[in-house]
C-alpha cells in the first residue's frame, strides 16, 4: 500500500528553530508554506527591506536552510513578493513524499 504523507511534506519544509526566518517586523517564518503564505500579503516596504539589487534573504535562507538551491535562485528572479509566494507555493505543492506499508 502507498500512501501520500502529508505530516512527512511538512517536516521536509520546516526550518529547524535557530534557522526560523525573522522578517524585519518581528515575525518569526517556520517554514516554506509559512514564507509562501506570508509573501501573499506582505507590504512592500518589508520586501524592499529583504530584497535589494545586492541581496535577497528570502533566496539565501532557502538556499541555505533547506538546500532548494534551484528554488533560491527562481526566487532571486522574481521582482515582487506575490511572484515569489506563487513559486513557493509550486513547490510546496507539488512536492510528493510516499512512505510505503
Amino acid at each position: 500500500m502507498v500512501k501520500k504523507t502529508t505530516t512527512a511534506k511538512k517536516a521536509a519544509f520546516e526550518a529547524p528553530i535557530d534557522k526560523r526566518f525573522w522578517l524585519n517586523s518581528g515575525k518569526v517564518i517556520a517554514g516554506l508554506s509559512d514564507l509562501g503564505a506570508v509573501l501573499e500579503k506582505m507590504e512592500d516596504s518589508i520586501w524592499k527591506f529583504h530584497v535589494t539589487k545586492d541581496k535577497n534573504d528570502f533566496a539565501n535562507w532557502i538556499e541555505d536552510v533547506f538546500q532548494e538551491k534551484k528554488l533560491g535562485l527562481a526566487i532571486r528572479k522574481a521582482k515582487t513578493a506575490k511572484a515569489a509566494a506563487k513559486l513557493i507555493k509550486s513547490k510546496t505543492e507539488s512536492a510528493k513524499l510516499w512512505t510505503f506499508f
